[in-house]
């Protein structure tokens, strides 16, 4: 199974400090590729997996970039990890570019969910019992 993640990589933040921390573990279980959100490239890392620079002149986020590289690589999960406004900018440029291709990569939005005003907030951890190789990404991160 292939898995693209959209986030903060290499460059000095607590997304990408995230980032790395998931992607670490799911390497060993999955091919990994990272697309690295304001991330230019220079910076050399040690990274066992590819991480695609995201950072592109005029567009921190590289929401057109970001669906080049799932068209090239044409991963069977993108989980896109942001803040809930930025994630569905990604959705709904992925979607207006993918559905020309009937593309069915599954989408997982993780989102920080302490900057919202939620008065109730529900996960679901059951997923053992009904586990596929696409449930295992789920899993990990809930683990």
């Amino acid at each position: 199974m292939k898995v693209l993640w959209i986030g903060d990589a290499v460059i000095q933040s607590g997304f990408s400090v995230v980032t790395h921390n998931i992607c670490n573990r799911l390497q060993n279980k999955c091919e990994i590729v990272v697309f690295g959100v304001r991330y230019d490239g220079r910076i050399r890392h040690s990274y066992k997996y590819y991480i695609y620079p995201g950072l592109s002149l005029g567009d921190m986020y590289s929401f057109e970039f970001a669906t080049s590289v799932i068209l090239r690589e044409n991963p069977d999960i993108v989980i896109i990890f942001n803040d809930l406004p930025i994630i569905m900018k990604y959705i709904k440029q992925i979607l207006d570019v993918t559905s020309k291709y009937d593309n069915r990569t599954r989408i997982i939005p993780l989102f920080p969910i302490n900057l919202f005003p939620l008065n109730k907030a529900v996960s679901y951890t059951h997923l053992r019992a009904h586990e596929t190789s696409l449930h295992l990404v789920c899993r990990l991160l809930l683990e």
